[in-house]
């Protein structure tokens, strides 16, 4: 995944990342496209938000978070991804607060989610229109990327955390595994139908073996 660390607030630097505000104002700008064209094409099928943004497919301009937020932060490392890549990042704005263990694993796993907090209007003086603002900017990326009600889009985000994440490797306990399993053992009649699939759940770390006190390395993650 073709990645650039970018900061909250941008540098003076001509060449240097986006900063939240100008992101906000690209996302808006590409939601009202969007909208426009569904409004000329009056087609039946209508128009897929993918092909509004397909010509930007190569483009870090999509903001997550990867990790979990280190002491006194509010977030883990923020990244900008490429909007082609979208599918592999989650967001958690419409899950619940029995999925928080859930969403917690993955999140210590690697699988990056949107940040909602960079495409934040953050210059608006009005809380009103600060709000507003805010979901005029996440509302196209929110239907771009995946959710926990897509198990394989979850197990596709998994493997690709899982070729991408440098050492350290993470470390989930035994409650943690059995979170995630339980997770994709609820939901197993929608995705144990694709052999692909299988084989990437497979290769992540999120598998339980008895061994006494003996640590398990499985695919180069250590399991406790």
């Amino acid at each position: 995944m073709r990645t650039y660390s970018v900061s909250r607030n941008r540098s003076t630097e001509r060449n240097g990342p986006p900063t939240g505000p100008w992101l906000a104002k690209l996302w808006t700008f590409l939601r009202l496209e969007y909208e426009r064209k569904c409004r000329e094409e009056q087609a039946e099928a209508g128009v897929g938000v993918e092909e509004v943004v397909r010509p930007l497919g190569g483009w870090c301009l999509l903001p997550v978070k990867v990790g979990l937020p280190a002491n006194g932060s509010d977030g883990g490392d923020r990244f900008l991804v490429p909007i082609g890549r979208a599918r592999l990042v989650l967001d958690y704005s419409q899950a619940g607060i029995m999925s928080q263990p859930v969403r917690r694993c993955l999140t210590k796993l690697g699988v990056p989610e949107l940040d909602t907090d960079m495409l934040d209007a953050s210059s608006s003086s009005s809380s009103g229109r600060h709000q507003a603002h805010f979901n005029a900017a996440a509302a196209l990326p929110r239907t771009l990327v995946s959710t926990l009600d897509d198990p394989r889009a979850i197990i596709r985000a998994l493997g690709a955390a899982a070729c991408g994440t440098p050492a350290p490797a993470p470390r989930l306990s035994r409650d943690e595994c059995f979170v995630v399993l339980r997770y994709f053992a609820e939901l197993v009649d929608s995705w144990q139908d694709d052999t692909d699939l299988r084989a990437v759940l497979r290769s992540v770390a999120i598998h339980v073996t008895v061994a006494g006190k003996t640590r398990i390395v499985l695919h180069g993650r250590l399991v406790k």
